[in-house]
């Protein structure tokens, strides 16, 4: 992650670091790698268990840890956990396991997971061919819970197969 702005370099006996403020749940880390240039701050993000919305700020403190500069809200930042798909029903499918369809034909699709965005059209649903001919099935959302997506499954003529959801 790279910050550009003034006055952003340690030195002096100043040391630098990047806060997430005003967040919900475990903020990310940022550990800072190259602060060489005043106008310029670089870190590595670590996001690992995070997820929401927090303000970043950029701290400055002496060696006895007293802060003396805070930067305004520099940005916000929003990280997000990629879905997960525990299983799947409906839409006229044979259902091999969790996440592979085969022999659709068609109908509403339930998916049900975590982390899904409740935007429908912000979900990307892709089904890859794990065996057969033709195209891909394709799902368009019609309602989405942080849980639950439900989508109306199209079979292209011609299609037949097993297909993986990722």
């Amino acid at each position: 992650l790279t910050f550009t702005g003034t006055s952003l370099s340690s030195g002096g006996g100043l040391t630098t670091h990047v806060e997430f403020v005003k967040g919900d749940g475990t903020p990310p880390t940022c550990t800072i790698v190259a602060s060489s240039s005043p106008t310029q701050l670089e870190c590595i993000l670590d996001t690992s268990g995070a997820a929401g919305s927090w303000d970043i700020r950029i701290v400055k403190e002496d060696s006895q840890g007293n802060v003396l500069h805070t930067s305004d809200e520099v940005a916000a930042m929003h990280v997000s956990r990629a879905p997960l798909v525990t299983l799947i029903s409906g839409g006229g499918c044979n259902h091999v396991s969790t996440t592979v369809l085969s022999a659709c034909t068609g109908g509403v699709l339930s998916i049900m997971g975590t982390g899904f965005n409740v935007e429908g059209s912000q979900n990307v649903l892709d089904f890859v061919p794990t065996s057969g001919v033709g195209n891909s099935p394709v799902c368009d959302v019609i309602s989405a819970t942080p849980t639950e997506l439900r989508c109306t499954l199209g079979v292209p003529a011609g299609s037949s197969g097993t297909w993986e959801l990722r």
